[in-house]
């Protein structure tokens, strides 16, 4: 599988609640909508859950915590359906709703990033 992570931040400009909100509800509809169209496998919405350990960690590491609303991940099955999604012309036309789509809730500083999946540690029931 090819996975397409995202860590999504708010805009700064619009209640975190509303922001949440907007990505969880209207976004997961819109990628339901547009899924076959790309051909997407899976699609995976993580919140952010606050944790008071989150700052210690952070500091662990000499970093600054920065708080997203979560990260969303895109799966396609091959390398085949995600390089199509991005050359199919209907696809491009979903891409385009959706990124007009994020820029209601999301900022605009979001780094995307391409990765195959290597299991360590298989999910309880699946040995």
């Amino acid at each position: 599988m090819i996975k397409l992570t995202y860590m999504i931040f708010p805009r700064d400009d619009l209640d975190r609640e509303e922001a949440r909100r907007r990505w969880m509800e209207d976004h997961g509809a819109l990628m339901e909508k547009h899924a076959s169209t790309l051909r997407v496998a899976r699609y995976v919405q993580t919140p952010h859950v606050t944790h008071p350990l989150e700052q210690t960690m952070a500091a662990a590491r000499g970093a600054v915590l920065q708080i997203p609303l979560g990260m969303a991940e895109i799966y396609w099955a091959s390398r085949a359906d995600f390089e199509y999604s991005f050359e199919d012309r209907g696809a491009r036309r979903a891409y385009r709703e959706l990124l007009e789509d994020e820029k209601r809730f999301a900022a605009t500083a979001m780094s995307p990033w391409v990765g195959e999946e290597r299991e360590v540690i298989p999910a309880a029931g699946s040995r």
